[in-house]
């Protein structure tokens, strides 16, 4: 991470320039507070509030094949809003399966995140983030158990 600097407001209204080294920000494992079966094969996952991050999943032993994975950080109907107003976001991607081993499912860069002058870069180790409370995960080889499911979610502390 490079270095930078953190502006810090005092009562007076004089701002300082404090150097960093790099802020410990790192991803943390959530699991979900609710998986709910919307339709046959069809699961939506709820994280119960919205953050950036990646979705690592943990298929079965005898999953194979090609999941679709739709994030998103408003619902409308019951399921994931395609079409949501403003900057909300949704997302779609595909993942491949193939026996236990695990996969991180992640849409492709978008520029808002990457090539905007205002975009806030993140480590390269942790692949592609986006905002989102839920994913529907269409395909899913069997049943979706909490523990097959985690967000990878950004967090940082630079006190």
């Amino acid at each position: 991470m490079k270095a930078g600097f953190l502006i810090a407001a005092v009562a007076s209204t004089v701002l300082t320039a404090v150097p960093l080294t790099g802020a410990p920000v790192h991803l943390v494992d959530e699991a979900p507070v609710k998986i709910a079966e919307v339709e046959s094969a069809v699961h939506l996952v709820d994280f119960g509030r919205v953050a950036f991050g990646n979705l690592r999943l943990q298929p079965p032993a005898e999953a194979s094949g090609t999941i679709i994975v739709h994030f998103g950080e408003a619902l409308a109907n019951g399921r994931i809003d395609r079409m949501p107003p403003g900057s909300v976001r949704c997302q779609q991607t595909t993942v491949t399966v193939a026996g236990a081993a695990p996969v991180v499912a992640a849409p492709p860069p978008d520029k808002r995140n990457t090539e905007h002058r205002d975009a806030i870069l993140t480590p390269p180790e942790w692949g592609v983030v986006l905002p989102f409370r839920w994913v529907e995960i269409e395909g899913w080889p069997g049943e979706l158990r909490p523990e097959m499911v985690r967000r990878g979610a950004g967090t940082g502390d630079v006190s």
